[in-house]
């Protein structure tokens, strides 16, 4: 069940805060289910006015941001209020990405902010084990199905295969971000795109922020106090947390009896 915090403020509107951190993607789908599951009961509260993205991440999967912003637009077919995106430390590649859903982004004068490009990378082990003399066999269906394998050595076929996957990616994060900030943007998106991050007051020149503040410049410029909607731990994170508390409660307690 999503846990909900009311901070201080006496503001008469209350905007319900979504925290997105970390690497997108990184904990598999059930972590983004839980994401976007805390997303639909922050515009689905009849307590909020408006939906905040607290984001703090360098990026990760093009294809969890895609889940998510998707997601979002559905909600709000439902549920239309204003969203805000605000990037704390980072708000960089797929993160940026979720970002530009948003109606708003606030970013602090210190936040990094872009990245907008993709790319792809994969270890190649082919001369180690060709020293060792290591061999590999393969039984592939097709030219490019061993590609990226790491003990076989990189074709010129599959390396252009590569570079046309990312060139595509990249030019459709491109296009989303020419979408989404539209006139805003003070570049051609082409020079955007440079997988580049810059400092808050620089977004803010190139069009990709809005605005340069924090958390609390939002709330006050909307009257508002904060309903934190923070997702459930992962199944994982639950077994982890239980055996944690099993090792460490009676190390502690045997601890403090041999003090």
């Amino acid at each position: 069940m999503i846990k909900s915090l009311k901070a201080t403020g006496a503001g008469e509107h209350t905007a319900g805060i979504v925290l997105i951190d970390g690497v997108i993607g990184e904990k598999g789908g059930e972590e983004t289910r839980l994401v976007i599951d805390a997303i639909r009961k922050a515009f689905e509260s009849k307590q909020t006015d408006r939906v905040v993205l607290l984001i703090n991440s360098p990026g990760g999967s093009p294809y969890t941001a895609d889940r998510i912003i998707r997601a979002i637009t559905l909600i709000r077919e439902k549920n239309d209020k204003p969203l805000d995106a605000v990037i704390e430390t980072v708000g960089a590649s797929a993160a940026y990405m979720i970002a530009a859903s948003a109606d708003r982004i606030l970013a602090s004068e210190y936040s990094m902010v872009g990245s907008i490009g993709a790319k792809m990378a994969a270890w190649n082990f082919h001369d180690a084990t060709e020293k060792l003399h290591v061999r590999q066999l393969v039984f592939a269906s097709g030219a490019l199905k061993n590609m990226l394998d790491p003990f076989s050595p990189p074709t010129e076929e599959g390396m252009r295969k590569a570079d046309t996957l990312v060139r595509q990616a990249a030019n459709s994060f491109s296009s989303y971000v020419k979408d989404k900030r539209g006139d805003k943007l003070t570049q051609p998106i082409e020079k955007l795109s440079t997988g580049e991050v810059w400092m808050g007051k620089k977004a803010l020149a190139l069009g990709l922020i809005d605005q340069i503040g924090t958390l609390e410049n939002l709330l006050e410029d909307t009257d508002s106090k904060q309903l934190l909607f923070k997702k459930d731990a992962t199944l994982i994170d639950q077994l982890l947390k239980g055996m944690s508390e099993h090792i460490v409660t009676p190390f502690n307690t045997l601890r403090g009896r041999l003090q």
